[in-house]
């Protein structure tokens, strides 16, 4: 299972966001997903922050160069 590092702290400065993403409790999950991943024999891997995994194709690995947010 892979999980994405996201930047908590930044986005909880945005106010529109800041309510929702402090009842979220991302650490929470995130630690939960740790502990079950392994007691059922997976693994847990944490995507870096600015990894492109939008652009990276799920098939053949290839990286697109520009993608568009339309």
């Amino acid at each position: 299972m892979v999980v994405e590092n996201l930047n908590v702290v930044g986005m909880v400065c945005n106010r529109r966001l800041a309510r929702s993403l402090a009842d979220q409790s991302f650490g929470t999950i995130r630690h939960q997903l740790g502990y079950k991943t392994v007691w059922r024999g997976g693994r847990l891997l944490v995507a870096e922050q600015f990894f492109p995994s939008s652009k990276v194709c799920s098939g053949f690995g290839t990286v697109k160069a520009k993608l568009s947010l339309g």
